[in-house]
């Protein structure tokens, strides 16, 4: 005979990683720029060349208590950041909401009063992001922006200012994303109440 309480469980544990905590799209992992992350797909790409992680970081990981791999350096164009010009678009396969973006500053100014800028763009409104103001470690070139609201959106775009610090480009390297949760789509949420129903009137015979 077939046990509901089981089949309940099980489909409620194939479906539930949809409902996941916030968590830290991370591209300073290796083999990051496309994926599925909390139950949603991604794809990194550039222009006007294409995207990548093509170094190692090459900062000092003891001076950056981030929380990321910190195995590369992140997203860049090209080379290995994104400059004036260039540009990395996220595409998800479904509505997310950002609330935070991580950073990096691979040649960084010495003096702290000096700071790139990031412009981010959403489904929502676009964004520019002052590089220093967020910047948690001064001379380790880690920044983090915190969004209020979040940023929401299935596609979301980031370039470099033209304003820059005494060093280098104007420039950076897109270190990660804070997502907030993803909630279950429509289909998952109606299959486990569907089954939840079953396992209820299952016990109701019982009785």
């Amino acid at each position: 005979m077939l046990n509901i309480k089981k089949l309940v469980t099980a489909a409620a544990l194939a479906v539930l990683p949809g409902m996941a905590s916030a968590a830290i799209l991370d591209f300073t992992a290796a083999g990051s720029l496309t994926g599925t992350f909390q139950g949603v797909g991604y794809t990194v790409t550039g222009s006007p060349r294409a995207a990548n992680q093509r170094q190692n970081f090459d900062g000092d990981a003891s001076l950056v208590l981030a929380p990321l791999a910190l195995e590369k350096d992140g997203i860049g164009v090209g080379d290995d950041e994104i400059s004036f010009g260039e540009i990395v678009t996220i595409t998800f396969d479904r509505t997310v909401t950002i609330r935070d973006i991580y950073f990096l500053d691979l040649f960084e100014s010495p003096s702290t009063r000096e700071e790139e800028v990031a412009i981010v763009t959403g489904d929502d409104v676009p964004g520019v992001l002052t590089f220093g103001a967020f910047e948690r470690y001064p001379g380790t070139g880690y920044a983090e922006a915190s969004l209020a609201g979040g940023l929401r959106g299935s596609v979301f775009t980031f370039t470099s200012s033209f304003t820059n610090d005494s060093v280098g480009r104007p420039d950076y390297a897109l270190a990660g994303l804070n997502l907030a949760p993803i909630p279950l789509p429509a289909g998952g949420l109606l299959l486990v109440s569907g089954l939840a129903l079953a396992g209820g009137i299952a016990r109701r015979r019982k009785a």
